[in-house]
């Protein structure tokens, strides 16, 4: 038998035929202690290449329905059912509970840095299209310092501007994943998890929000898969 190529983890079948993979093999469900892996056999890992990622992703979002749905890192590969089954029984019950808390959600990304002299913007990919917002003001030496130096410490909420553009959504987000940068002029990356009966108001809850801090320059993208909120063990 060929090594398995993991996808994604599903809390129940999808509805319709499933869908092919990576290398246009099927794509099939293999049960583990109620929480479905769904996998194909493939020669090898897949090179990481753009094609490859992409292709891994259409994959992933083709198993997407109203059940929880917990992607796979991309090149994870397993040897035959006996070792997916092995590294999934322990955290079962972990993982049921993952899926659970994901149900009918989709990720939601924020890039958010330091405003030059150019416009915010609102970048979609997927079903979400590029808009232009409110022209920013230039913000001092001083601030663009001290902002980073917050950032730096590790809390980008200690950073009014972000924590103001975090707290306007916070009420249509079920979870949120935040990770400080030090790479100025990026000062956080935000990973909202976002219920799909939200993502209109939560999309124009955060324009509103970002012509409001012309302070800060903040690129979104989704709605994705919820690969942040995937527990690391799974691939």
């Amino acid at each position: 038998m060929s090594p398995l190529y993991l996808y994604a983890l599903v809390g129940e079948a999808p509805p319709g035929p499933l869908p092919l993979g990576i290398a246009r093999e099927p794509v099939r469900l293999v049960d583990c202690e109620g929480v479905l892996a769904a996998v194909g056999e493939v020669a090898a890992a897949p090179a990481l290449e753009a094609d490859a990622l992409r292709g891994h992703d259409a994959t992933v979002r083709a198993l997407s329905g109203d059940a929880g749905l917990l992607p796979a890192r991309f090149g994870s590969v397993l040897r035959d059912e006996e070792e997916l089954r092995a590294a999934l029984r322990p955290r079962a019950v972990s993982l049921r509970a993952s899926l659970e808390r994901v149900r009918g959600c989709e990720q939601m990304t924020l890039r958010i840095g330091q405003a030059g002299s150019e416009s915010n913007e609102r970048t979609g990919t997927a079903t979400a299209t590029a808009t232009s917002t409110a022209t920013e003001t230039d913000s001092g030496p001083g601030t663009r310092y001290l902002a980073r130096r917050r950032a730096e410490q590790g809390d980008p909420r200690a950073i009014p501007e972000v924590a103001r553009l975090l707290d306007a959504v916070a009420d249509l987000v079920r979870e949120e994943h935040l990770e400080s940068h030090r790479q100025p002029p990026l000062i956080a990356s935000a990973y909202h998890l976002v219920p799909r009966a939200s993502l209109d108001a939560y999309r124009a809850r955060l324009d509103a929000a970002i012509a409001r801090e012309s302070g800060l320059r903040v690129t979104a993208s989704g709605p994705w898969p919820p690969y942040a909120f995937a527990p690391s063990e799974i691939g």
